[in-house]
């Protein structure tokens, strides 16, 4: 039997799901397909540092890197773990695009 609190905070995050998409739905305004991606991209990272612990970062993504030094392609989101370096020379409010080592990720 599922408890009242698990009722409620099943309850709780299909009503954030519904905003979430009421919101990403709002950006197909935007006859661009990138301004459409850059709209969304920011209404989930919101949520993302709503709900993630402060140990995590959430950072506009641009790209992974292993320590061999091989790149992924380009991310959406990254999230990383407040012990690892951070990539953000270019981007000092997080509003741009960043990069990080995937030993340090924690998501993408």
């Amino acid at each position: 039997m599922t408890s009242e609190f698990y009722k409620r905070l099943r309850d709780y995050y299909a009503g954030i799901g519904s905003v979430l998409r009421g919101d990403a739905e709002i950006a197909s305004i935007f006859p661009n397909s990138v301004d459409k991606g850059i709209s969304r991209e920011r209404i989930y990272a919101e949520f993302l540092r709503a709900h993630l612990p402060s140990s995590c970062n959430v950072f506009y993504g641009g790209f992974l890197f292993n320590l061999a030094g091989n790149e992924s392609k380009q991310i959406d989101l990254i999230i990383s773990s407040d012990s690892c370096p951070q990539f953000k020379f270019n981007n000092k409010d997080g509003s741009g695009k960043s990069f990080a080592c995937t030993e340090g990720s924690v998501a993408c």
